[in-house]
């Protein structure tokens, strides 16, 4: 309501609400509550993923305790799409992730076939689908792998270069580290300073270029934020 002074009587009339700033208003309510729905979908996915890596390591732990039978054909079919749900599911975000949890899976089956009370004959059938299952999915091997040899005899760089890419336990295009787990990684304790850290990765970032390996590491220090941002170009 707008108030106007009349003779010292107030006459109030109604409130007129300027156009963009109801627009203004509009846009704002539609940004917040699609932020909310974002984050609210992210928990659900972070949840689920949870929810699947749990299931996996409990059908691990019964087959490790021989509470699983293999016996049958239906057996492997039912083990099978369980497994694959599972691993799909957990790694949900990285193909290549999901490609080695196959394989381990597999090798973990094959390891016990002809020591435990099971269907040979299946439990190869079961390592079979694990094994067709992983070469559905995409492997991202480490793409300086082919250099390491040229890093042989230069122990710090050598280091740098193995601690990148084993901080990426997603094998995803872009990654962050911690800058104190990366500097305890690579020098054995946290007692570096940032121009050291940054010299040392720009250094391995450029010998990387030289070779065809485009990498994007930049080494952030400030308050609230020290870590190391990571992108494969």
């Amino acid at each position: 309501m707008i108030a106007v002074l009349t003779s010292g009587l107030a006459i109030r009339g109604p409130k007129i609400t300027p156009h963009f700033a109801k627009v203004e208003n509009r846009d704002m309510k539609t940004n917040t509550k699609h932020s909310t729905q974002v984050e609210v979908k992210g928990d659900d996915d972070r949840a689920k993923r949870r929810h699947a890596r749990a299931q996996l390591h409990r059908w691990l732990s019964s087959f490790d305790n021989s509470n699983i039978t293999i016996g049958t054909d239906a057996d492997v079919e039912q083990h099978a799409k369980h497994i694959i749900s599972l691993v799909r599911e957990t790694h949900s975000q990285s193909s290549s992730a999901a490609h080695r949890r196959f394989k381990e899976v597999a090798a973990k089956i094959d390891d016990q076939i002809g020591l435990v009370d099971q269907s040979e004959v299946h439990m190869k059938k079961l390592v079979d689908r694990m094994i067709r299952a992983a070469e559905l999915e995409v492997d991202v091997a480490c793409p300086w792998d082919h250099l390491r040899r040229e890093l042989e005899y230069k122990t710090r760089q050598l280091a740098v270069a193995n601690a990148l890419w084993a901080f990426n336990t997603d094998l995803a295009k872009e990654w962050t580290i911690p800058l104190e787990e990366f500097a305890r990684t690579v020098w054995g304790d946290e007692e570096r300073t940032t121009k050291t850290i940054r010299t040392t990765v720009s250094k391995l970032r450029q010998f990387f270029k030289s070779r065809g390996v485009l990498l994007n590491a930049s080494v952030h220090s400030r308050p609230g934020l020290h870590r190391i941002d990571c992108k494969l170009l």
